[in-house]
């Protein structure tokens, strides 16, 4: 089994609370460490906690390979017994193509130009929104109906797996629901980025592709030139949405709004010689650090 105790009361979980939760939930995203985490569950290489809930939002725009891969996982983790929902909440793919008579919107962190010429972007409001909201309102659900927790819960009900690995400690946070506290098994247990690619070697498994929204502002050119060769419809989805978004002054935003960093339309881009969004450095300036995408 993989090294990693439930009892547990290193550095990174210096701040778990005594005694057993009431429930625990998996934060799945459908990439490659969240997915980790829950084959360790199926094949039992590490312990599974009582009541165990794996939670997945989805906010209507992820690849078609995600969504492949992820209702593997919602299969084979119903073969071992293991609760698998995707949490009903808004779609944010519909919601950024329809803004007629709305005043305001949780879009991605996109980008414009300031009257100064330089690089703008709008603030990130898209997570909070279409991913853990929904699946906060799921974790209440199952306290309710489940457990008889009523409207007003207690702290320290709910522990919550965060699939960050141990070369990403920087990451690490605490949640706002007091009722509820984060564990990071894969820090616990040592395991790095590395180590969880040699997961899936070892042990066989089908690795999952980037889990990441078609139109997701983290997006650089590289990954653009791969969605409108792969044979999916995921890059016209992107497009459609770089179009929607262009004129977003019924919000409030005065400048054109763009998909993509270099502020060109993501219909040209892919026949552009950018390399804009190509070097890990970029990559990670404009990753999102919530903890609910790419993992």
């Amino acid at each position: 089994m993989i090294d990693f105790d439930l009892s547990d009361r290193s550095e990174c979980s210096s701040q778990v609370p005594a005694g057993i939760p009431l429930i625990t939930v998996l934060n799945y995203s459908g990439g490659t460490q969240s997915s980790a985490l829950l084959w360790m569950l199926i094949r039992g290489d590490i312990e599974r906690p009582n009541n165990l809930h794996i939670l997945n939002a989805d906010p209507g725009m992820e690849h078609r390979e995600t969504y492949e891969y992820t209702e593997m996982m919602r299969e084979e983790a119903g073969k071992a017994g293991i609760d698998f929902r995707t949490v009903d909440g808004p779609s944010l793919y519909d919601d950024l193509l329809d803004r007629e008579g709305k005043t305001r919107i949780d879009n991605p962190a996109y980008f414009t130009q300031n009257e100064d010429g330089k690089e703008g972007r709008l603030r990130q409001k898209c997570t909070a929104y279409y991913k853990i909201a929904p699946m906060d309102r799921e974790v209440r659900r199952i306290l309710s109906k489940n457990h008889g927790v009523g409207h007003r819960v207690t702290p320290n009900l709910v522990e919550k797996w965060i699939g960050f690995a141990f070369d990403e400690q920087p990451r690490v946070s605490i949640p706002k629901q007091k009722y509820c506290y984060f564990r990071y098994p894969l820090i616990e247990s040592g395991m790095t980025k590395d180590d969880v690619h040699k997961y899936y070697e070892e042990n066989n498994l089908p690795r999952p592709p980037r889990s990441v929204c078609v139109a997701c502002f983290a997006n650089g050119t590289d990954h653009y030139r791969w969605q409108a060769s792969n044979g999916t419809d995921d890059f016209e989805r992107a497009v459609k949405v770089d179009d929607a978004v262009r004129d977003m002054t019924g919000v409030g935003i005065n400048q054109p709004v763009y998909v993509h960093r270099s502020l060109v339309p993501l219909r040209v881009l892919p026949e552009r010689n950018f390399t804009i969004g190509t070097t890990s450095e970029e990559r990670e300036r404009y990753a999102c650090t919530s903890g609910h995408c790419f993992l």
